[in-house]
């Protein structure tokens, strides 16, 4: 492992957003994904289980969870013994370390350390005006992703080794094609053939892996795309339509009320 991770001085990466929940009895979150997004959760104390795919992945007091970009998940908290937990959302924009795990259960000084970081990474996200605040995250991120490899290189004997993330890069390629612009929803048939999937098996599968159907994904995809570029400041109406392939500005106007009307 430590070959491959040293030659990558940095990751392509930027810290969205931290957090810290103090969860209430039982709480669920709906089922969603985070589109070309990588979650990262530390357990400060209690339990619950993280619904990945399908497969439920518990946790505890010490444990550090990771969901993959497009992977569709949801928390659940523990009705007796609720979590508290940290969240990290990072925006991946290069190839994730095959050595990413999935799952580890950090002691001693490393569960100190990556509760440390969480930690100043909240503050930093939430309360930091400091000039210098995106290079501290960038640099205490740095420190965490390397705890994190350092941690599953050196699992101690009888522990089961973490699970690397293995992506069906067809499908990441298609979710980043219906993600991005021109928006051209080139239609079922053509994406399952892409996926060398007959229509029925195709949509089946979309389904499951994103909790909804392709032109859902598309939809939301496209709206959430002007969203940012309405948000920049940078763009007019007409020219956001244009990049998100909406036909004029009424038509994106009609497709961001509706969004806010379900709500």
């Amino acid at each position: 492992m430590s070959e491959s991770i040293n030659k990558r001085h940095l990751f392509d990466f930027k810290l969205e957003d931290a957090n810290y929940l103090l969860s209430t009895s039982g709480l669920t979150t709906p089922l969603h994904l985070h589109p070309g997004r990588m979650h990262i959760s530390y357990t400060e104390n209690g339990k619950g289980q993280c619904l990945v795919e399908g497969e439920v992945h518990p946790f505890t007091k010490g444990i550090l969870h990771i969901v993959f970009p497009n992977e569709t998940h949801k928390y659940t908290s523990d009705k007796r013994d609720p979590y508290s937990i940290y969240f990290l959302h990072y925006e991946w924009l290069g190839e994730i370390p095959a050595e990413f795990p999935r799952m580890l259960k950090l002691k001693g000084k490393s569960q100190k350390e990556v509760r440390r970081l969480c930690k100043e990474l909240n503050h930093l996200s939430l309360f930091s005006t400091s000039a210098t605040r995106e290079l501290r995250k960038t640099a205490l991120s740095e420190l965490l992703f390397a705890e994190i490899f350092d941690c599953a290189e050196n699992l101690e004997s009888g522990e089961e080794p973490p699970r690397s993330h293995c992506p069906n890069t067809l499908f990441l390629d298609l979710l980043r094609t219906l993600q991005t612009p021109p928006f051209q929803f080139s239609g079922i048939d053509h994406l399952a053939r892409s996926m060398g999937m007959s229509r029925r098996k195709f949509t089946d599968y979309f389904r499951q892996a994103t909790g909804m159907s392709a032109m859902e994904y598309h939809l939301n995809s496209r709206r959430l795309y002007a969203e940012t570029l309405l948000e920049s400041g940078e763009f007019s109406l007409k020219q956001i339509a244009y990049q998100c392939g909406y036909a004029n500005s009424q038509n994106l106007l009609r497709a961001l009320k509706g969004a806010k009307g379900k709500e």
